[in-house]
């Protein structure tokens, strides 16, 4: 299957899950970029990520839902283009206090990557990522967030898992969650 046909459909598959009954608590879109760090990051290959998430929510503030997301380089064409779509598990802790949000998720999941240095390439990639989000109520069922934390992406096949490349950053970003 041509790498650029496997992510059309997995980008359908995660809008059509966006909508599942098997979710129907609360909906999220949300863009992040990662931040070049030193110390905490190596990447400078995905610096920006777009993506969906549904989850359900206990009435103790427990998640659990899933997380799909579309990363994309803006590097120079002459040094490659590498794209990355995931879809994983998500699941945290939120607590309400009146209109504000406090959450805390781990999301981790596969995806496929495609790059292109030198000839196209395709590999099965791992997705994992742990963020702090606060926000607030800004209509009936709408929120604005905030959130922040670390991301890491790497290959599992074909290589070595984590050989052909292994990628972590810090991210920031904003979110718009939709709730019943």
């Amino acid at each position: 299957m041509q790498p650029i046909k496997t992510m059309k459909i997995i980008v359908i598959l995660m809008f059509f899950l966006l909508f599942s009954p098997l979710f129907t608590d609360t909906g999220s879109v949300f863009y992040a970029i990662h931040i070049p760090d030193v110390g905490l990051s190596n990447d400078s290959v995905y610096p920006h990520y777009l993506g969906i998430c549904s989850y359900m929510t206990t009435p103790m503030g427990q998640k659990v839902g899933w997380q799909g997301i579309f990363l994309f380089s803006t590097a120079q064409p002459a040094a490659g283009v590498i794209s990355n779509i995931a879809v994983g598990l998500l699941i945290g802790q939120e607590v309400m206090l009146g209109p504000i949000l406090l959450s805390i998720d781990a999301i981790g999941g596969l995806g496929i990557s495609v790059s292109d240095f030198g000839g196209t390439a395709e590999h099965l990639t791992f997705y994992g990522e742990i963020t702090c989000q606060l926000g607030a109520e800004v209509s009936r069922g709408i929120q604005i967030c905030g959130f922040f934390g670390l991301q890491s992406i790497g290959n599992i096949i074909p290589g070595i898992p984590g050989g052909e490349f292994l990628y972590y950053s810090p991210v920031a970003g904003i979110r718009i969650n939709f709730y019943s």
